[in-house]
């Protein structure tokens, strides 16, 4: 009998870890330069196509229930985004950040925390609107890199996710 219930809880904990795994297997994104590099879920959709006036581009991760080639609603749909600007004045990030008041992830000045982000010093703070969010600022070189995950409650799978692709994030200056 005890053979019995431990052949169960082995099939059991091995079922649940297959469908984990079978959802999170990692792939892999880099930019042509090198200058960024990260693993995330297989379970997102990446699209690098959005760019940011002149000065930016922006790479975003969403669920790969939005099908490739269908138009994005950032605004209603919960996600993972990486901004990167060209910064080519003398601001410090706080200054540079909260300038940037055409974007709907600015924080206000002095609501910054200090952290630090693939080796390099970095920003931290929430925002919100429609979604929830967090976000991550770091300069390096003559770029800003962006990370933000909007969400809908801090218990959703998105924002875990998000914290993992941070931790495998290496940036370059280039």
């Amino acid at each position: 009998m005890k053979t019995f219930i431990v052949i169960l809880i082995v099939l059991g904990i091995g079922i649940f870890a297959g469908k984990y795994f079978s959802q999170t297997i990692a792939k892999e994104y880099r930019t042509e330069d090198n200058s960024i590099f990260f693993t995330y879920p297989s379970k997102y959709f990446l699209d690098d196509s959005f760019t940011i006036d002149r000065s930016g581009h922006t790479v975003t991760l969403t669920e790969s229930t939005i099908k490739q080639g269908q138009t994005l609603n950032r605004d209603n749909v919960p996600s993972i985004a990486v901004r990167v600007y060209e910064k080519s004045d003398a601001s410090t990030l706080d200054q540079w950040l909260t300038l940037r008041r055409e974007d709907s992830w600015v924080a206000s000045e002095g609501s910054f925390k200090r952290t630090t982000l693939s080796g390099f010093p970095a920003l931290t703070y929430e925002w919100a609107g429609a979604f929830s969010g967090d976000a991550f600022a770091v300069e390096v070189g003559s770029r800003v890199y962006v990370f933000t995950v909007s969400y809908k409650a801090k218990t959703d799978m998105i924002r875990t996710d998000f914290y993992k692709i941070l931790s495998s994030l290496e940036l370059k200056k280039i």
